[in-house]
């Protein structure tokens, strides 16, 4: 009988031993036949998702976002354009909310970096309220992002319920010198008005004391 010589790494057909062939191919069968069955894990780099969408004039909603998950809306500002946010967390953990450029939302989206520009952030908190004002000299694609997400900030548990208000502000209230100068400049003309009416009135009386009495009436 022929020997079979089998060197470390060298498993090609025509150096295994038919016995040995067999074997390994249903070996290789088995496993193909598992490969097919299991389904293919996602990768790790999927780790947090999310969609953005216009904003339009304004957003007045309630969002659910699972963990690793965000919502995005953005807007064009023009140079000393402003925006209100109201964002609530309703139920869950913390939230965080995003204020960002279009090169720092591109590289928030990645999950091969943790750092991004940002005009604005709040992170790990229950209600960010307040103003976004574009101070800049020219107009900008902006991004508002609320999160659940763990890269930095947030801490999610689970899913959280978040209300979502963005729109312009609402209209300041006059200030007080401007509202106290309205009042004495309509009290000033009102006292001229008056003073005008009397001063005619006395013209007319004095004017009156002046003419002759009348020529009494001829004899019948």
């Amino acid at each position: 009988m022929t020997d079979v010589n089998v060197y470390p790494g060298s498993l090609g057909p025509a150096a295994v031993a038919p016995g040995h062939r067999a074997a390994t191919v249903a070996i290789c069968s088995i496993i193909l036949v598992i490969a097919g069955i299991v389904p293919v894990l996602p990768s790790v780099s999927a780790h947090h998702t999310g969609t953005s969408r216009t904003m339009g004039v304004s957003v007045n909603e309630t969002v659910t976002l699972p963990v690793n998950n965000w919502t995005g809306y953005r807007t064009q500002m023009d140079p000393r354009d402003r925006i209100a946010y109201d964002i609530r967390e309703v139920s869950g953990s913390l939230i965080d909310l995003y204020i960002l450029p279009q090169g720092g939302f591109n590289a928030y989206q990645r999950d091969d970096t943790f750092a991004f520009t940002y005009f604005e952030i709040h992170e790990r908190s229950s209600h960010p309220v307040g103003e976004f004002w574009n101070t800049g000299g020219q107009a900008e694609t902006v991004y508002f992002v609320v999160d659940n997400v763990d890269i930095t900030g947030a801490e999610p548990v689970g899913e959280v319920t978040v209300q979502i208000r963005l729109g312009p502000p609402p209209a300041e209230p006059l200030p007080i010198v401007v509202l106290a100068t309205c009042g004495i400049g309509f009290a000033l003309a009102i006292g001229l008005g008056i003073a005008l009416a009397v001063r005619q009135r006395r013209k007319r009386r004095a004017a009156a004391e002046l003419l002759p009495p009348p020529p009494p009436p001829p004899p019948p």
